[in-house]
């Protein structure tokens, strides 16, 4: 259940929430200024943004200031990411103790302090409210101190906190009534349950040495012959073929169709086939890049703040790539998202691959 937009909202014991996303500036002060926020309180553990330099704190601050919106940091209070091994239970984030802590509590006296001078939102990184602690963590525990809290949406629909609860009780399996278990008792069991998804977890110990690495190759199909497409991929020892494009129709080489090169890898070469949608940008990114601002480094930043918040280096393992090799229409990798793909599961991980581009 999504809410209407909401107009009318007293400022004081009122707190908005918003994710930056993958927005521009503009587009973000846009949304700020439709709410009517005077005062952005950034709870990013780390308030800056390698793909999306507009959101880096000092830049973001200056900028804000000139549009008449205040800044304040409180990453180290009510960020996400804790400093305290006591804070984590099995290697995640456990919002429950984290919202007992001293910091914290000290954290939210101040959003409390501000909420009194400012329209005060809530700013960190992710798009949806659920995906983000802002949400399971800060605004629950303001809800329980009297606040009323909504989301600005990324639409500029803004959603008070009661329907994202119906919305997390939908998507934990927590809807439906129980005889033997209480509503607030079932709201429990949904954060609960959505914090151990989204909440930051510990990372494994990256592996070191060249020999335990995964090794991953990369390739283009455009302005090569078949026998020589099939050819680079038997000489180099691929065992799998990732296919990362959007559309796998291609007209640009006919061999490359997804059905067809399924069929021509395991006959020629014995290579398994992967169709791999969550290495894929979307239709609405493509399209404004090859059509529209045709800007590769925001086209790259949108890209990797899409491969974040689709979490990949937890839904994918080193070992999925080992002596595969990701396939795209490019000739070459340097204006490609394949190579991106690559660049940001290594920075995941520690350098856990070794690749190489065909």
């Amino acid at each position: 259940m999504v809410c209407s937009r909401l107009t009318g909202l007293a400022a004081v014991k009122h707190i908005f929430s918003i994710g930056h996303s993958t927005h521009s500036y503009e587009q973000f002060l846009r949304l700020l200024q439709d709410a009517g926020v005077t005062a952005i309180a950034d709870v990013r553990t780390s308030p800056w943004s390698r793909y999306l330099p507009q959101f880096n704190q000092d830049t973001l601050r200056e900028r804000l200031k000139d549009a008449g919106v205040a800044y304040v940091f409180l990453g180290k209070e009510l960020g996400g990411r804790p400093s305290e091994q006591r804070l984590f239970c099995d290697g995640i984030a456990d919002y429950e103790k984290m919202a007992c802590s001293n910091g914290f509590q000290r954290g939210l006296e101040r959003i409390e302090e501000g909420a009194h001078k400012f329209r005060l939102a809530l700013m960190c990184a992710e798009q949806e409210p659920l995906d983000c602690h802002r949400c399971l963590l800060v605004g629950r525990q303001l809800l329980s101190r009297g606040f009323s809290v909504s989301h600005i949406l990324s639409d500029g629909v803004i959603e008070d906190h009661k329907c994202t609860e119906d919305r997390l009780m939908a998507v934990t399996g927590q809807a439906s009534h129980d005889l033997f278990i209480t509503p607030a008792e079932r709201l429990n069991l949904a954060y609960r349950a959505r914090g151990r998804k989204v909440a930051y977890s510990e990372p494994e110990t990256p592996k070191k040495c060249g020999s335990g690495m995964s090794k991953v190759l990369t390739i283009g199909f455009t302005q090569t012959t078949a026998g020589h497409f099939f050819e680079r991929l038997r000489a180099a020892g691929v065992n799998k073929v990732i296919d990362v494009r959007l559309n796998t129709k291609s007209q640009l080489a006919g061999f490359a169709k997804g059905e067809d090169l399924a069929f021509f890898l395991k006959e020629i070469t014995g290579i398994e086939y992967e169709r791999q949608q969550l290495l894929t940008p979307t239709d609405a990114m493509l399209k404004d890049y090859r059509t529209g601002n045709k800007d590769w480094g925001v086209y790259q930043g949108r890209f990797l703040s899409l491969m974040a918040e689709r979490e990949i280096e937890k839904r994918l393992a080193p070992e999925t790539f080992d002596g595969a090799c990701l396939l795209c229409s490019e000739k070459t990798q340097h204006y490609c998202h394949r190579r991106l793909v690559c660049e940001y599961l290594n920075d995941k991980w520690g350098g856990a691959l070794a690749v190489r581009h065909l």
